[in-house]
């Protein structure tokens, strides 16, 4: 624990006690003490942070002060202490003003005195709780300014200042007269010191099988690389008032198979009622495949890059739970609802559950950059289907066209020789993204950034086991213009490289579609023609009259009317991260597609599974049987031993709807598994 150290008096107590002693006050100026103060509390420590801004030598012997604060997890409070002159008692209170406990504390205001409280006081996380003190003698209390509530030290959260006055020495009695105090202070310098109840196995224990903590603790042992992109998401985006802290922030963890602890979801709001300013997808706590998953953790997976360092943001990480959703044949996604021409479906008898995670950042330039992105599976379906897979995937090309043969072919021949080679050189250092034009031709085009952190395999430079089959894909800014009215979203449709190959000739496929509807950033595949920089612009800048870009058109009333004038009214460059913007990632559609696998070749437990260990690209696989783990630098993975062929199933029937005919028709494209997490905290990033 910290101890608090001596304070100089300050120039500021000389002018006071000048003041006071010519309107005839008489001040006792009191030496400064050897400093035998207790461990710092909250407030102690934020006061040495925030330097010398104290004025001591203040209050009337009937004022009451404090503050009010909770703890982020069970413990007690060890003692009570004071920042004052004079013997005065300190009172820790429940918020219904009930007296918990009461010492006498002594010292004066140029240092740190305090109490044990014994064994101490049991308190409860995410209750609150008051400590406060009456000054009972004039002139002999302390007060600091500037401070900025609420504001989280150690295991403590200081929500808000009290303050009260009355004339009794009783504490029961004075301790009912305190209000909140919402001036930016502290008087009366009181503190706790908070000592949490030591962990002890599962700090969460309400996910049985999972070592987590959802808000209860700091991690616990080795630290895994996603605490990185959380370091550097503080310092690059300072929070805001109302905001957590690091520290709270850092309590939301889950032990992976690595033995190591990783970030993990949290809510938009913790329990003590600071803002994370970010979102994470579905609770995955919610799903019936959390014990299964053995635990959703950011960049678990970082380390076992066989390509290279690959960096991801932090809140790029996007979770999906969908429990109890049956398999169709047919294909729900295709056709459009509002028409009324989706597809009809029928469901088959087998019903799944989903839980996945992938990073998909829709903020920045990463995903034009670079094709390597984090992503984890767990499936399990009534037909003995269990799947959980964690990889470094490919989403389309780096460094590289891209396209099948024919389809490089169509493209030279539609854009000439000349243009072709200029946009897509085929060497390193360019980066290729898909864009969807016109009648749904898919166009492939440089978007003007060199990738960093490019992922390839084996002599294919494209990073895909299979030609075009993963993909960052965007919707024609030109073709979403045209639609005016009808304009609601944008289409920023995500796609792994879903392809698993073992060494002896076991396969597992998978092929879902993310689709992000309101990106803070978009694409223009014609930046080239317009004289940018490059494809990447704000997505708010579409419905604003300055923008130069998109043939000057007037911003279409459709999707323009989601945003508002305080954005419009902002610079360019300000609009993307105006904290009005309701471009900002927070609505998401996710259709499952076809998972097929014949996995019957390879050497099962008795329990049906596959253990097998692999690097992040989920290759360098190798069979690993009971008693046997992964070795460092290697992800743990498992799949059931069944054969799955490809067949005419390609979705859910979630969102399917009966027609007047009887009919079950799909949910239709961009209408099956609906998200909208958006949330009055949330801002730029996202």
């Amino acid at each position: 624990m910290f101890r608090c150290s001596l304070f100089r008096r300050s120039p500021v107590i000389g002018v006071l006690t000048a003041l006071m002693v010519l309107a005839g006050v008489v001040v006792a100026i009191e030496p400064a003490p050897v400093d035998a103060a207790p461990a710092d509390g909250p407030w102690a420590t934020e006061q040495r942070a925030l330097g010398a801004n104290q004025v001591n030598f203040l209050g009337q012997s009937d004022q009451v002060f404090g503050f009010r604060f909770q703890p982020l997890r069970n413990g007690r409070v060890t003692s009570l202490s004071g920042r004052f002159s004079g013997a005065k008692t300190v009172v820790l209170a429940d918020v219904s003003r009930n007296v918990l406990a009461t010492r006498t504390v002594t010292g004066n205001v140029f240092g740190w005195s305090g109490t044990s409280l014994g064994a101490g006081i049991p308190v409860q996380a995410n209750r609150s709780y008051i400590v406060a003190v009456k000054v009972a003698r004039n002139w002999s209390s302390s007060l600091v300014w500037g401070v900025n509530m609420p504001f989280t030290r150690g295991d403590v959260q200081v929500l808000n200042a009290v303050a009260g006055r009355s004339g009794s020495s009783n504490p029961a009695t004075w301790i009912r007269s305190i209000q909140p105090n919402t001036q930016p202070m502290l008087r009366g310098m009181v503190d706790i010191e908070f000592t949490p109840n030591p962990v002890s196995g599962d700090p969460y224990p309400q996910t049985p099988g999972v070592i987590d903590s959802f808000g209860q603790v700091a991690p616990q042992g080795p630290l895994g690389p996603g605490w990185g992109a959380v370091d550097a998401y503080y310092a690059n985006f300072p929070r805001r008032p109302g905001e957590c802290s690091k520290e709270v922030h850092s309590r939301y963890w889950v032990r992976g198979a690595d033995g190591r602890v990783h970030p993990t979801w949290h809510p938009p709001v913790d329990a003590s009622g600071c803002a994370f300013g970010h979102e994470h997808g579905d609770d995955p706590r919610q799903s019936d495949l959390y014990r299964f998953s053995e635990g959703i953790g950011f960049a678990m997976t970082k380390s076992a890059n066989a390509t290279g360092n690959r960096v991801e943001d932090h809140v790029g990480h996007k979770i999906t739970v969908q429990d109890d959703w049956r398999v169709v044949n047919g294909s729900p996604q295709n056709g459009s609802a509002s028409a009324g021409t989706t597809e009809v479906i029928t469901r088959s008898n087998i019903t799944c559950d989903w839980l996945s995670k992938v990073h998909q950042g829709s903020h920045s330039n990463d995903a034009l950059r670079n094709n390597g992105h984090e992503y984890f599976l767990n499936v399990s379906c009534s037909d003995d289907l269990k799947l959980r897979l964690k990889g470094l995937l490919t989403w389309g090309a780096a460094n590289y066209a891209g396209g099948t043969p024919a389809e490089f072919q169509a493209e030279r021949n539609r854009l000439g020789n000349a243009v072709f080679d200029a946009e897509f050189p085929q060497r390193a250092g360019q980066s290729v993204v898909t864009n969807v034009c016109g009648t749904n031709a898919t166009e492939l085009f440089n978007p003007g950034f060199t990738p960093n952190q490019p992922i390839a395999q084996g002599n294919n430079p494209s990073g895909a086991l299979r030609d075009l089959d993963g993909k960052r894909e965007f919707a024609c800014v030109s073709d979403l213009l045209t639609r005016g009215a009808d304009f609601q979203r944008f289409e920023e449709l995500w796609k792994p490289d879903g392809m698993v190959r073992f060494p002896t000739g076991g396969w597992i496929d998978f092929s879902p579609y993310y689709v992000v509807f309101n990106p803070a950033r978009y694409v223009d595949d014609e930046w080239a023609e317009r004289g940018r920089a490059n494809a990447f612009f704000s997505t708010a800048n579409l419905c604003v009259n300055d923008n130069p870009w998109f043939r000057n058109s007037r911003p279409t009333p459709g999707f323009c009317s989601q945003v508002p004038q305080s954005v419009r009214d902002a610079s360019p460059a300000n609009r993307i991260s105006h904290p009005d913007n309701p471009m900002n990632g927070t609505k998401r559609v996710i259709h499952p597609k076809v998972i097929a696998m014949d996995t019957t070749s390879l050497t099962a437990r008795p329990d049906g599974t596959i253990h097998f260990c692999s690097n992040a690209r989920i290759t360098g696989i190798r069979i690993i049987q009971p008693g046997q783990n992964c070795g460092p630098g290697e992800v743990s993975q498992m799949v059931s031993q069944i054969r799955r062929p490809y067949q005419n199933q390609s979705g859910s029937d979630v969102g399917a709807t009966t027609d007047p005919q009887g009919n079950l028709r799909g949910a239709g494209y961009l209408n099956e598994w609906v998200r909208d997490f958006d949330h009055p905290t949330i801002r730029f990033p996202n």
